[in-house]
């Protein structure tokens, strides 16, 4: 393939015109100027062979792409803009994004990311996606949390109209990987002594059909419990949410929480009364690692200190799972419009008012025994967060708090990425009931790992590490 870069204004015009003329988009006919006249988007025209033409007529493939930086991740990429390509098979249209990647790679960028609104051949994207990779490349379908360049009111696939002049939520889109990443989605072992515990309130279940609880009871401690899969379960961040969000995995969940146990198997005191489990741990860990939910959250969420964590924990308690997700998401969204609103740093030493994240306000989180301190470091934490997703400063940036005795470095945030690459599997394939008791949103999954303490086995829970069963009633807990 002969691969040409074209800089002539009346070359870039007519690259932009055939576009224009395969592509169905009013956006990107409306800033063809703006294209052609920026150095700031790169045009490219191919041909089948070196030599073999000189006209768009003998043209196999032509695309307008430039630079886009992914604030939160402090990575950039290559963003195709507009791609027209004439291939009869996909494998004909890989030669060309082959040049496109190795592009982004020489220009040591993250990726190629690929909107379906910029190209113009039906279905290339979606067989792209079904493919997985180009050749050692991965290619993943994912939505870019935030996307920015310096090109405001220029049409961009990826903003699904003009460019803002700020940092935007970007599209479902393909990205070709260019980067070894590296990163680190292993879970966080458990070492403690335990006791564990499960809970389980259904006489009749897969496996069992019985008339009482004390029935149950001796079922399970002579089988075990057996996880929803039989798949290899390794504990990763990934594989823990989807198990979180009733996505069969090969492990099962257990608590350090008597009382959680007890909430689960009375189905939050729906039920007259349960089974809690002891799980001897020591037992457990000789069958392979147990996987801690909690300090697995804590490791990868860097963006936030354990003491927030704490606090979240307690604001998570005092308010119930469902509303301590909520408050988190409104927490979330009211810290982004601040920061918006405010230009930065402005936004941290402004007060903040609590009616708007929690019913109740402020009086509400006194009654719970929570301090106005410890609730408004989350906030700025989040601010903070939000700062540095909206690029007002720099993911490399370190912070100090505290008077300095304190570092809260903007790394990459773990735990949000993984949420974003199961998104699409959570909401497929999870055999969730109607209301599993939380907002199953990242932060409804955040609230309830805080307040569970779950741990995960690495599969099965044989019946020898099974040591007690205790009935517990809807009301008290302890039967």
């Amino acid at each position: 393939m002969d691969v040409r870069w074209v800089d002539g204004v009346d070359a870039r015009v007519a690259i932009a015109e055939l576009i224009r003329s395969v592509l169905p988009s009013e956006g990107f006919a409306s800033s063809i100027g703006d294209y052609v006249r920026s150095d700031a988007y790169k045009f490219l025209i191919a041909f089948p062979d070196e030599g073999s033409g000189e006209t768009l007529a003998d043209a196999v493939a032509v695309v307008v792409f430039s630079r886009y930086e992914l604030p939160m991740a402090n990575r950039a990429v290559l963003g195709v803009d507009a791609l027209a390509i004439r291939a009869e098979t996909l494998d004909d249209a890989l030669e060309f994004l082959r040049v496109l990647a190795q592009i982004a790679g020489r220009s040591d960028l993250h990726g190629v990311l690929v909107a379906e609104s910029g190209v113009a051949k039906p279905g290339l994207v979606r067989a792209l996606a079904k493919r997985g990779r180009l050749d050692a490349e991965p290619i993943g379908v994912l939505r870019p949390f935030m996307m920015r360049r310096e090109s405001a009111g220029v049409w961009s696939p990826f903003a699904d109209g003009p460019i803002p002049d700020r940092a935007f939520e970007g599209v479902p889109c393909l990205c070709i990987v260019t980067e070894d990443v590296g990163a680190d989605p292993s879970g966080e072992p458990y070492a403690g002594a335990g006791p564990l515990y499960r809970g389980e309130g259904r006489l009749s279940s897969e496996g069992w059909d019985c008339g009482r609880l004390n029935e149950v009871a001796a079922h399970l401690k002579r089988v075990g419990f057996a996880p929803r899969s039989g798949a290899a379960f390794s504990g990763t961040v990934p594989e823990q949410i989807l198990h979180q969000g009733y996505v069969p995995q090969g492990t099962v969940s257990l608590s350090s929480s008597f009382d959680v146990c007890a909430y689960y198997a009375t189905r939050r005191g729906e039920r007259p009364s349960g089974i809690v489990f002891t799980i001897d741990a020591g037992r457990l860990r000789a069958h392979g690692p147990i996987w801690d939910a909690y300090a697995t959250l804590v490791r990868h969420c860097d963006w936030f200190f354990p003491g927030e964590f704490e606090t979240l924990t307690a604001i998570v308690q005092a308010l119930g799972v469902k509303e301590g997700g909520r408050f988190l998401a409104r927490c979330y969204a009211g810290t982004r419009e601040r920061v918006e609103r405010t230009g930065g740093f402005q936004s941290l030493a402004s007060p903040v008012d609590w009616n708007t994240y929690v019913d109740g306000g402020l009086a509400r989180l006194h009654a719970a025994g929570l301090a106005e301190e410890r609730a408004a470091s989350l906030h700025s934490a989040l601010e903070l967060y939000w700062m540095r997703a909206l690029g007002q400063i720099a993911a490399e940036d370190v912070i100090h708090v505290g008077g300095g005795i304190e570092e809260r470095r903007l790394g990459v945030l773990a735990y949000e990425h993984a949420f974003r690459q199961t998104e699409a599997r959570l909401a497929t394939e999870a055999q969730a009931p109607v209301d599993p008791g939380w907002d199953m949103t990242a932060f409804g999954y955040i609230a309830k790992t805080c307040r569970d303490r779950e741990y995960l086995s690495t599969g099965p829970v044989p019946p020898d590490c099974v040591v007690a069963a205790t009935i517990v009633d809807g009301v008290d807990h302890r039967g």
